[in-house]
């Protein structure tokens, strides 16, 4: 079942899918080199953001505080803990505000590759995000793959149809025994 096509719209030619199905290998090889890069940065966060919510456990030394953090200040509150716990919490919440910051950043601004410049394509560096990107690319691809099939398969019948309308043709079996007198002059049999 062929696509819908509107009348006078040409078909693509094998060699311009073909160089399609050549950009979307790349694009694929450049999103699984830029996913292994983000799984390894989000694993890092991830052991980095346990250690430090380990640290922050720590710092509340068994005491129960509550943490109120309105984005522009923090303040631990605890009707038993010391003052002392009270800033080392604190301090630990900052610090761990700090790492998602810099994280939340991190998957705006780090390069993915620009080569699917798609309208809305979601450029963080979320390995999810990025899985997504593949699996369109993938998709994609496949279709162009089934374009191409399709494509080759009316080159074939255009051409196997050209070859009958020749073969049909009186002045066939003169210019087939002009070549085969001209074949055997030349010696190519």
């Amino acid at each position: 079942m062929s696509a819908f096509r509107w009348p006078g719209e040409t078909l693509p030619t094998p060699e311009q899918l073909r160089a399609s199905l050549e950009l979307h290998d790349r694009i694929l090889r450049e999103l699984q080199q830029d996913l292994v890069r983000a799984e390894q940065a989000d694993s890092e966060y991830r052991q980095e953001r346990a250690a430090l919510e380990e640290a922050l456990a720590a710092a509340k030394a068994g005491f129960p505080v509550s943490i109120v953090d309105d984005g522009a200040s923090i303040v631990a509150e605890s009707a038993s803990a010391p003052r002392a716990v009270l800033r080392r919490v604190e301090s630990a919440w900052m610090t761990l505000k700090v790492l998602d910051s810099q994280r939340q950043r991190w998957l705006q601004q780090a390069a993915t590759t620009p080569l699917d410049a798609s309208p809305g394509v979601d450029r963080s560096c979320h390995p999810d995000s990025i899985r997504q990107r593949i699996a369109r690319t993938t998709t994609a691809r496949g279709q162009i793959e089934h374009q191409l099939a399709d494509a080759l398969a009316r080159q074939l019948a255009e051409r196997e149809q050209a070859e009958q309308q020749v073969a049909s043709m009186p002045e066939a079996a003169g210019v087939r025994s002009e070549l085969a007198k001209l074949r055997s002059r030349l010696g190519l049999g």
